[in-house]
C-alpha cells in the first residue's frame, strides 16, 4: 500500500522572534483553534513548508536530504507530525473534530464571553474604567466629553489593543460619549479567515461592562438575503478580538464612563469582514471547498447592498463602526530589511494619503491603491474599510488620529487611526 501523504499544515500565523540569542518562529492559530502557540527553529520552517498535503513522510525526509545533505531521521519527522496534529495545526481528522468542538460549544453557550479580558484590558469592571477613562487624558486625547454631541453615521477606531491604541481610540469614541443610537453596527476584521466573505452571529457580547444585545431578528432577515452561509463560521467570533474592543469602547462611551447605565435601547450588529483584497484584482476568483463560485466581489457587494437596504428602511439613529488597523511593516511581518525611522516616516506618508483617500468617501481609489501596491503595508481593515465606504456612499468625513505602534526588538511597527463620517 501506497504511503499516505502527510495532512497539510492550516493557514496558520509564523511569527519570528529572537530568544537567548537565537532566531525562533512562533506558530499560532489565529482562528483559536489549535491548543497553543508552537516554537520552531528557523530551519523548521524550511520543512513546514512542505507539509503541503501532497508529500508523504518519505519524500519530506528526502527532500530535506537533497536541500541541506542532512539525514532527518524518520521517527524525528513522525514526532514533529505527532506534535503538530495533536496541537490542531494540520488539515487532519483531529483539527476536524476539533473544529467541530468548538463550534458547537459556540453554538450551545449563553453569550459570546468576554475572551481578551484580564490580559488586553482589565477584567474587574471599577479598574477596567479607570484604564478606559485614562485614555481620554492621554496627551492627544480628547479628555473626557462635558455633553452628547452629533451621532456619526461613521467611525474608524483601531482594533489594536487599548492600551497601544491610547489616544486614537478615545478621539473616535468621544463621538459616541452620552449619545443614545438605537443600533450600532460593527465592521471588524477576521484575521483568522474564513470560508465566506462575512461571518455573523446571533450571540449577544458579555464584557466586564455588561451584556451588549446583539441584533438577532436583523441578522436572521440578513442572512436570508444571502445564497451562502454567513453563520457557517459563527464560532470564530469567539477567538477575534476585532468586535470585542470596539463593543467595549462603545459601552463606555455610551455609559459616559460609567455615570450613566448604557441605554437600554441600544444593540449591535457584529460582522466580521474576511475577504482579502486580491478579489478586486483583475480575474479575481472565489473558491470554496476547491468548487469555483461566483467572483468574491460579487458576493461582497451583494451582501452590502442587503444590508445598506435593510438599514435603510429603518429609520432609527444607528451609528456604523469600522474596527481596523492600518500598515503592519517590519521583519516580523515578513519585510527583509530592518524597521527605520525612514520606514516609519514613509509608512506615515503613504497612511496619511490613504486617509485622505478614506475621508473624501473614495472607495475606487482606495481598492485601486491598494491593489497597484499590491497591499505592500499590509493594511489589516481593507475588507471593514470597503464595507464601511460601501454602507456610506459618497459621504465624506475627516481624520481625527493617528499613531504607529513601534516595536524595535521585534522590527514591528503597526499604524492606526480615528475617522469620523459625515465631517
Amino acid at each position: 500500500m501506497a504511503a499516505e501523504p502527510i495532512p497539510a499544515l492550516r493557514a496558520i500565523e509564523m511569527v519570528p522572534i529572537r530568544h537567548d540569542g537565537r532566531d525562533l518562529v512562533v506558530l499560532r492559530d489565529p482562528q483559536g483553534i489549535a491548543a497553543e502557540p508552537l516554537i520552531v527553529s528557523l530551519s523548521a520552517v524550511g520543512v513546514l513548508r512542505l507539509f503541503d498535503g501532497e508529500h508523504t513522510l518519505e519524500e519530506i525526509q528526502l527532500a530535506i536530504t537533497q536541500a541541506t545533505g542532512q539525514i532527518v531521521p524518520a521517527d524525528e519527522l513522525r514526532g514533529l507530525v505527532a506534535r503538530l496534529d495533536r496541537l490542531g495545526y494540520l488539515d487532519s481528522l483531529a483539527y476536524l473534530e476539533r473544529r467541530g468542538e468548538l463550534s458547537l460549544a459556540y453554538r450551545e453557550a449563553p453569550q459570546r464571553a468576554a475572551q481578551f479580558a484580564g490580559q488586553a484590558y482589565p477584567a474587574e469592571p471599577g479598574a477596567l474604567r479607570v484604564e478606559l477613562n485614562a485614555l481620554y487624558d492621554r496627551p492627544g486625547g480628547p479628555g473626557r466629553p462635558d455633553a452628547p454631541g452629533r451621532l456619526p453615521r461613521g467611525l474608524v477606531a483601531p482594533h489594536i489593543d487599548p492600551q497601544r491604541g491610547g489616544a486614537v481610540y478615545a478621539q473616535a469614541y468621544r463621538h459616541l460619549w452620552g449619545t443614545t443610537p438605537r443600533r450600532v453596527v460593527i465592521l471588524g476584521i477576521l484575521h483568522a479567515g474564513g470560508s465566506q466573505p462575512f461571518v455573523l452571529t446571533t450571540k449577544d457580547f458579555a464584557t466586564p461592562l455588561g451584556v451588549a444585545p446583539t441584533e438577532a431578528a436583523l441578522v436572521a432577515e440578513l442572512t436570508s438575503h444571502c445564497d451562502w452561509d454567513p453563520l457557517a463560521d459563527e464560532f470564530l467570533h469567539q477567538s477575534e478580538h476585532s468586535i470585542e474592543f470596539q463593543v467595549l469602547l462603545a459601552q463606555h462611551a455610551l455609559s459616559c464612563g460609567g455615570e450613566r447605565p448604557v441605554p437600554p435601547e441600544t444593540h449591535f450588529l457584529p460582522i466580521l469582514c474576511a475577504f482579502p483584497w486580491q478579489w478586486f484584482a483583475p480575474n479575481g476568483q472565489e473558491t470554496v471547498a476547491g468548487e469555483a463560485l461566483s467572483t468574491g466581489r460579487q458576493r461582497v457587494d451583494r451582501f452590502l447592498e442587503a444590508l445598506a437596504a435593510l438599514l435603510a428602511n429603518d429609520r432609527q439613529e444607528q451609528t456604523i463602526i469600522a474596527g481596523v488597523d492600518f500598515a503592519h511593516v517590519g521583519r516580523r511581518f515578513g519585510d527583509p530589511e530592518p524597521l527605520t525611522d525612514a520606514r516609519a516616516a514613509d509608512v506615515r506618508d503613504q497612511d496619511r494619503a490613504t486617509l485622505e483617500r478614506l475621508a473624501a468617501g473614495d472607495r475606487a481609489g482606495f481598492v485601486a491603491e491598494t491593489v497597484g501596491e499590491r497591499d505592500a503595508r499590509r493594511i489589516c481593515g481593507f475588507s471593514a474599510l470597503y464595507a464601511l465606504l460601501g454602507l456610506l456612499p459618497g459621504m465624506s468625513g475627516r481624520r481625527l488620529a493617528y499613531d504607529q505602534s513601534r516595536d524595535t526588538e521585534q522590527g514591528a511597527l503597526v499604524s492606526f487611526a480615528a475617522l469620523r463620517f459625515p465631517d
